[in-house]
Formats: C-alpha cells, sequence, structure tokens
C-alpha cells in the first residue's frame, strides 16, 4: 500500500514537473519578427514597437524574447546600444533556467551591446561564456560570431597575436558553414592583425585572398571595401600608383560608415603624390561627412595648404578647428581610459543588481538575508574604495620619490654641482691650514668625498657628452634632417619603419633609455612618446612639430605637462629636455 502511493506521488511530481517546464508558443507577432531579422531589421524593429503594448500581460518568459528581440534587431540594424537595460535581464532570467536554447545568444548579444558601451572586460567576459556554452561540433554559425567579435576586441586593444588565433577558428567554422561573407570580413581583420605587428608582407597576402573571395563569389561591394584596405597598405609602404589604383576601385564602396576612411586615405594619397586639387577636394569632403579622427586629420592637411599658399588666415582657422576635433578626441580616450578603470567596479555593481532580479523572481528571500546580502556587497565596495584610494596614494608617494631621487641624481651631473663642491673644498682646505690636528682627518675625509663626487660628476657629464655627438652624428639623425630640408611638408611624416628605427639607434647609443622612460614616466601617449625620442636626438621645437604633425605651441605645451605630470610641480619645456637627455 505504501509502494502504491509512493508510486502515484512520484508521477504526480513528473506530470507537475512537465506542465511546469513546457514551455508556451511565443505570440505570432514575435516570431514573424523573428523570421525577418536576418532579411529586414528595420521592419522586424517596426513589428517589435508594435508589439511593446501588449507585452505588459504576456507571461516573462515572453517578456524576456521580446527583450533579446529588441536588441536582435537593433544590432543587425546597426544600431549603436546605449544601455544594458534590455539584455541584462534578459540574460539574468536565462541563467536562472538554464535555457540552452537562448543562453548562448543572450550572452553572444550581451558581448555586442557591452562592447558598444566601452566595457571590453564584460563583453570579452560574455562572449567567452558564450563560446564555453555552445557544445563541441555544434553552433558553428554563432560560433563564429562569437569568435569574430572577440577578435575585434582583442584589434581594438592592439592584442594582435590573440585577434590572430581567435580570427583563424572562426575561419574554420565558416568554412565549415560555408559563410563566405564572413570568411572575407575574417581574412580581412587578418590582414589588419599582421599589419598591427608590422608583417606588412602577410597583410597584403591576406587582403588579397580576402579581395579574390569576394570577386569569385561576385560580392562587388566586399571587393571594393577590401580594396580600400589595400589602398591604405600601398599608401603606408609609399607605393603611390598601386594606392590609386586601388582607391579608383574602392569608390564605388558606398557603405555610409566607411566613406570617411575611403576619403581619408584619398585625400592622403593625393597629398604624397603632389595632386593638391584632388587631395583639396577629399579633405573638403571629409568636413561634411567625415567621423570626428576624419574631420581632424582633413583639418590638419587643410592647414598645411593654406600655409604653403602663404595663407596664414585661413591656416590659422584651420589649425583652430584641428585643435577642437584633437580636444574631441582626446576627450574620447580619456572617457574609454576611465571605463576601463572602472570595469571591474561596474561588473561588480551588475552582478548585485543580477541578484536582486533573481530575487524578485523568486520571491523567496527574506527580508533579513535581503539586508545581509546589502550589507555585505555595501561593506565589499567601502572596503575596495578604500584599497584603491589607498593604492593610488602610494602609487602618487612612489612616483614623486622617483621624481626626486631623478632630481637630485640630475643635480649631481650638473656643473652648478661641481662649482658648488669647488667652493666647499676651498673653504675646506681654508680650515685644513687654521684647524688643530685632531680636525684635520675629519677635514680631510670631507674634502676626499667632495673631489670623488666631482669625479663622479665629471665622469657623467662626459658621459652624455658622448652620447650627445654620437646622437648628432647617427645616420638616423642624418637621414631626417634631410627629410626636413630637402622634402616637401606632406612627406615629413614619419612612418612606422622611420619610429622604429629611431627606437633601435638610440638604444644602441644610450642603452636603456626606453625603460628608463617608461620607469620615469608609465602613461605615456604615443605621441608623447615620439616627441620624448625626437628631443633625445636634438631636435628643435619647430623640427619636432613638423616631424609629427603638431604645432610649436602644442609641443612646447607637451613638454611643460610632461615635466608637471612626472615631479609634481611646475617646470618649463627646457627642463624636461634636460630630464631626457640625462636618461
Amino acid at each position: 500500500m505504501k509502494q502504491t502511493a509512493a508510486s502515484l506521488c512520484t508521477l504526480l511530481l513528473l506530470c507537475l514537473c512537465f506542465v511546469a517546464c513546457r514551455q508556451a508558443p511565443y505570440p505570432a507577432l514575435l516570431l514573424q519578427a523573428d523570421s525577418l531579422l536576418r532579411t529586414g531589421p528595420d521592419s522586424a524593429m517596426a513589428l517589435l514597437r508594435q508589439a511593446a503594448p501588449l507585452m505588459a500581460q504576456e507571461p516573462e518568459a515572453t517578456r524576456m524574447y521580446y527583450r533579446l528581440l529588441c536588441v536582435k534587431a537593433a544590432d543587425k540594424a546597426y544600431v549603436v546600444h546605449t544601455s544594458d537595460s534590455l539584455i541584462r535581464p534578459a540574460i539574468a532570467y536565462y541563467e536562472e533556467h538554464r535555457d540552452r536554447r537562448h543562453l548562448p545568444e543572450a550572452y553572444y548579444y550581451g558581448g555586442r551591446v557591452y562592447r558598444d558601451l566601452g566595457d571590453a572586460p564584460q563583453a570579452l567576459d560574455y562572449l567567452q561564456r558564450a563560446s564555453d556554452i555552445l557544445p563541441e561540433g555544434e553552433g558553428d554559425m554563432l560560433k563564429s560570431k562569437i569568435y569574430s567579435q572577440m577578435a575585434m576586441l582583442f584589434l581594438y586593444q592592439h592584442m594582435y597575436d590573440e585577434a590572430l588565433d581567435i580570427l583563424r577558428k572562426a575561419h574554420a567554422h565558416n568554412v565549415a558553414t560555408g559563410n563566405v561573407r564572413s570568411r572575407i570580413f575574417n581574412l580581412r581583420d587578418m590582414a589588419d592583425a599582421f599589419r598591427g605587428i608590422n608583417q606588412m608582407d602577410s597583410a597584403l597576402c591576406y587582403f588579397q585572398k580576402s579581395y579574390d573571395l569576394a570577386c569569385d563569389n561576385s560580392m562587388v561591394d566586399l571587393a571594393n571595401m577590401v580594396q580600400s584596405q589595400i589602398a591604405s597598405m600601398y599608401d603606408l609602404l609609399g607605393e603611390y600608383d598601386k594606392a590609386r589604383e586601388a582607391l579608383q576601385q574602392a569608390f564605388k564602396y558606398k557603405h555610409k560608415a566607411g566613406q570617411s576612411a575611403i576619403y581619408s586615405i584619398a585625400a592622403d594619397i593625393y597629398l604624397h603624390c603632389g595632386q593638391v586639387d584632388s587631395a583639396l577636394y577629399y579633405n573638403t569632403r571629409l568636413l561634411d561627412m567625415g567621423n570626428v579622427y576624419g574631420k581632424r586629420a582633413a583639418y590638419m592637411d587643410l592647414a598645411q595648404m593654406a600655409m604653403e599658399n602663404n595663407d596664414a588666415k585661413k591656416a590659422l582657422e584651420y589649425l583652430h578647428d584641428y585643435a577642437l576635433y584633437t580636444d574631441s578626441v582626446e576627450q574620447m580616450t580619456d572617457m574609454e581610459t576611465v571605463r576601463r578603470m572602472h570595469a571591474l567596479y561596474n561588473y561588480q555593481l551588475r552582478e548585485k543588481e543580477n541578484a536582486r532580479l533573481k530575487a524578485a523572481n523568486r520571491q523567496k528571500q527574506t527580508l533579513i538575508n535581503y539586508m545581509l546580502v546589502a550589507g555585505l556587497v555595501l561593506f565589499s565596495l567601502l572596503f575596495a574604495y578604500l584599497q584603491y584610494s589607498r593604492r593610488k596614494r602610494m602609487e602618487l608617494q612612489i612616483q614623486l620619490e622617483k621624481a626626486e631621487r631623478l632630481k637630485n641624481e640630475l643635480y649631481r651631473q650638473s656643473e652648478s654641482y661641481i662649482k658648488e663642491n669647488n667652493a666647499k673644498i676651498t673653504r675646506l682646505e681654508e680650515q685644513l691650514r687654521e684647524s688643530d690636528a685632531s680636525l684635520q682627518k675629519q677635514l680631510e675625509a670631507q674634502r676626499e668625498a667632495m673631489l670623488y663626487e666631482n669625479r663622479q660628476a665629471y665622469m657623467a657629464l662626459e658621459k652624455q657628452k658622448q652620447v650627445s655627438a654620437a646622437i648628432n652624428d647617427s645616420g638616423i639623425r642624418k637621414d631626417i634632417l634631410v627629410k626636413l630640408n630637402t622634402c616637401d611638408s606632406c612627406k615629413k611624416v614619419l612612418t612606422v619603419t622611420d619610429w622604429r628605427a629611431i627606437e633601435q639607434e638610440i638604444e644602441q647609443i644610450s642603452s636603456g633609455f626606453k625603460i628608463r622612460l617608461y620607469n620615469l614616466c608609465s602613461k605615456l601617449s604615443e605621441n608623447e612618446y615620439h616627441i620624448c625620442l625626437l628631443i633625445k636626438l636634438g631636435f628643435q621645437p619647430t623640427e619636432i612639430a613638423k616631424l609629427t604633425l603638431h604645432s610649436k605651441e602644442s609641443i612646447t605645451s607637451t613638454r611643460r605637462r610632461l615635466y608637471e605630470k612626472v615631479f609634481g610641480s611646475k617646470g618649463s619645456p627646457k627642463d624636461w629636455d634636460e630630464v631626457i637627455y640625462a636618461l
């Protein structure tokens, strides 16, 4: 009898589980929107807006599916995501219900959202989760998209080797699914990664593979897109005839998002070829439709053209606009840096919000447990904030101590220090003649110590003179001087190869210069580092301005700012130059 009752109870529980787990079909309007996502994302978005008022009465599963569709539709319509308010609750819901059908896709679009929000660590985390949850041998199409997005994040952070590994995986999945369009993008991105690690032959090879694949499959628009990158490569290599040939086909690419880059490449190529009118035309077009980077480059080119035409008024106007766009770019970079610094903090806040949503769905947590969790989270945040503040104070103190030691070291290698020591030695010698025997030994020791310090200072000064002479006589310096004295202003920009040669030359003459510079100031931008290299090579501010396409005032301001950043006090640009010479 007891066994029968137990069997009936078990059967009843199984039935209840089946009823509870059986998913009701989604509304026809949502299914129709889903079917339109690939071919007509705009139409899908219109259907989803139509369905929005009906969602309040639908079950939670339907509401979460609606949220996921909204994110997918916006993504496929190239709408930039500005908030995670839609995808975050959907991810939490599918995680709680262990929904293997929707969770991988939810993770993937979570990665897309956080990439648009500038949170690379969180985006990579969700993309990796999406990859991990997909069974081996299944979901090739989604996996290829996941790997492609991970690769783009690595490329944006200049992690080219990691990007190449991921892109090879993406390409393999696209080969398995026969997705030619995605393979074209994979090959193009591989070429970009090879360009990032300065393997130009490989970069050209993969751009050509991407182009050939597009042509073989009659994907003319994508072939034109790849040609813009090939034109950029030839421009970088100085092969301007080939660059112009590729550019003619690239102009046929009509995708609006790519026009700014193509016009910027065209302006640069025509400027290098001496076709000033063509360069002027494309720079003018950039002012109307270019992105912030394109407009900044256009204003600098236009300012140079105006200066060559002795039109000082126009040149000043263009330089003013260039400065404004430079500020905008720097502000965007600063905002990105802040987002990365706070990535872990924001991640903790999101985890707390996810925990709150899960608690609301289950409605099983008591008030005491909720308060305990909230208290622990607040305590953790307070502890993390205190640790962060303490670490920042310690870093600042260490930086100031380094700067103070460098100041003392520079002074101990100066002629002023030698003169001061000589004066002290003279006074000691006078005291020696007048002192009794008991003090003479002590005074003599002091005198010997100062003489030793003077010898060390003389040796350091002599070494600086030798380094300076070697730099002045270096081949790279002479080559750059020839460029400055003989080339047009458009050709005075140093290439990646030139910067590598400068760095190697300085390292040979003054071993360990780069390490000492970054020990002193770890957060140098690429432009700041280039300015320091040119200072070390003995170039004047006006020459540095021409070589870096900046104004002389900008170079002066950078030198002054670097001194203040390192030493925590105001100094002149020449003070920073003295630091560079001494490193």
